[in-house]
């Protein structure tokens, strides 16, 4: 099982940080590689990404759902990759814990199911990669929010 965790922290109190991070448009606009969003709605997107990693060729169809929010405290995301020979369940868990100025996000990912050629990649690229992912997200939602 791949997990990767984390904690970021945000100038924005909860309440105003949840606004924009419970906004599939938004997160669409921050994770990285995006060729392009298929979809997105109140609770969910789709989008097509062109993924920077050797061990994954083409472009992979990623999807996501809020599963379960309790605003502004924490949500569930239900995350879907699929690619060519390749697919990826994961589940994310945001906890939004209030600081003396700003946010702090407590955040876990855990991979629900791998499958086809992203099971024959070794644990250490895979978790390298999702690590790499997720920072580069965090990073382009900071920058979003500063400049926003």
């Amino acid at each position: 099982m791949l997990r990767v965790q984390g904690e970021e922290k945000f100038d924005q109190p909860p309440d105003v940080f949840w606004m924009s991070l419970a906004r599939p448009e938004f997160i669409c606009l921050c994770f990285p590689g995006v060729d392009r969003v298929v979809k997105s709605d109140d609770r969910s997107a789709a989008i097509v990404v062109r993924p920077g990693f050797s061990f994954v060729r083409g472009t992979l169809d990623v999807s996501f759902e809020f599963a379960e929010t309790d605003p502004p405290r924490s949500a569930r995301v239900l995350i879907h990759v699929k690619g060519i020979g390749s697919a990826a369940e994961l589940e994310l868990h945001i906890q939004l814990n209030p600081a003396d100025d700003g946010t702090t996000v407590a955040w876990t990912a855990n991979s629900i199911q791998l499958g086809g050629l992203l099971k024959a990649v070794s644990s250490g690229l895979m978790q390298a990669a999702a690590q790499k992912v997720a920072s580069d997200t965090w990073a382009e939602v900071r920058k979003r929010l500063q400049v926003g």
